[in-house]
């Protein structure tokens, strides 16, 4: 098990080749609202949602969010309460890259996108969420591969 120093220095080697591929990905494609959500996802859901809120007591990323925003930091002590109860830590459900990332992305930014439903086109919605999810695939995928040795 890794410690959470050794999770943010990983996060940080993932978080800077995600952007080598979010970049690499915008200059190709030109799809800027993926772009957007891979940077969103990348930068600043990666510290908020990482994998180990599944853990039954404050973890290090509530510990950032809530010295960043005390309001932050307690609607996501409470929103994730039900989430740290009912998923296992460290089972596929929280951990596993992908199925863990995509369980997460649902729970926390599914109600989010539903408001910006209201005023960004489905199409634009569903298009920023895929590129948070990416984003925050690079981050849970170090996070495992820490957590496996």
């Amino acid at each position: 098990m890794a410690l959470r120093r050794e999770h943010k220095a990983g996060n940080q080697v993932a978080r800077d080749i995600g952007l080598v591929v979010c970049t690499a990905f915008w200059i190709v494609t030109r799809q800027n609202v993926v772009f957007v959500g891979m940077l969103a996802g990348l930068l600043f859901f990666s510290s908020a949602l990482d994998p180990d809120l599944d853990v039954d007591q404050k973890t290090g990323a509530e510990y950032e969010l809530l010295d960043y925003s005390r309001i932050l930091g307690v609607v996501l002590l409470v929103y994730g309460w039900p989430y740290a109860k009912l998923i296992l830590h460290r089972s596929i459900f929280s951990h596993l890259p992908g199925l863990g990332t995509a369980i997460r992305c649902v729970y926390f930014v599914g109600p989010m996108m539903f408001l910006l439903n209201y005023w960004i086109d489905l199409d634009k919605v569903l298009l920023l969420w895929l590129g948070m999810f990416i984003g925050l695939c690079f981050t849970d995928t170090a996070h495992w591969m820490l957590d496996r040795n």
